[in-house]
């Protein structure tokens, strides 16, 4: 038997999608262990009908993670101005979990080698992310850098309203491909402060809604 009191809890985020017609709501509360009730306007500009015993695909996102889940309609009524719909869960599924969610986010970037008592001073590099995550990122560079190599970073988000410099974090090349018109590098943040974490888990946050909103596209 699923139990979604393992998983979720009231107040994490629900997206649903109902004939091409999408929201995105919040679990109210959580009963019988396998079954929930989400919070649906009653005055949405797109018309919609839930039915009772149909079947719908949901995706519920807290702190770490998105679950897809398979659910059958169990009740449906009306409160004041919204509709409570009691969803019971048939399968449960972990996606990914979302410190590791990559977002294809174009930020800027300045890097240099990570200097050394032995090493002369470099000179700092510009160019823009590929993709972007809590553990890492994907650049586009003119000339690769030797796997392994370590990198002073700074990146300069102004992106889905965050305008924020982030300094001082550390990464580390892992991966080189591409040739001629330019190379693609992976780096591996290897720490950064806390703010700068806080920062980059909000940018996916963002990110995720604003290409995964189940809105009527």
């Amino acid at each position: 038997m699923i139990d979604l009191e393992k998983t979720l809890r009231a107040g994490n985020e629900v997206r649903f999608k109902c004939n091409n017609v999408g929201f995105i709501t919040v679990i109210c509360e959580i009963i019988d262990k396998n079954v929930i009730k989400i919070l649906v306007p009653a005055d949405s500009k797109e018309p919609f009908i839930i039915v009772r015993g149909e079947k719908y695909n949901i995706t519920c996102v807290n702190e770490k993670a998105m679950y897809m889940l398979e659910t059958v309609v169990r009740n449906v009524h009306s409160l004041h101005e919204v509709f409570v719909v009691e969803l019971e869960a048939l399968s449960n599924t972990k996606i990914q979990r979302r410190d590791a969610f990559r977002v294809n986010e174009s930020i800027r970037v300045k890097y240099r080698k990570l200097l050394s008592e032995d090493d002369p001073e470099e000179i700092w590099k510009t160019t823009r992310t590929v993709d972007i995550s809590e553990t890492g990122m994907l650049i586009k560079v003119n000339e690769p850098l030797a796997l392994g190599q370590h990198l002073d970073i700074i990146l300069d988000i102004d992106t889905l309203g965050i305008r924020e410099t982030l300094p001082n974090i550390k990464g580390k090349v892992v991966r080189c491909s591409g040739k001629q018109k330019g190379f693609f590098m992976g780096v591996k943040f290897e720490s950064m402060p806390q703010k700068a974490k806080d920062t980059i888990i909000k940018l996916v946050v963002l990110s995720q809604r604003n290409k995964l909103s189940y809105y009527k596209r």
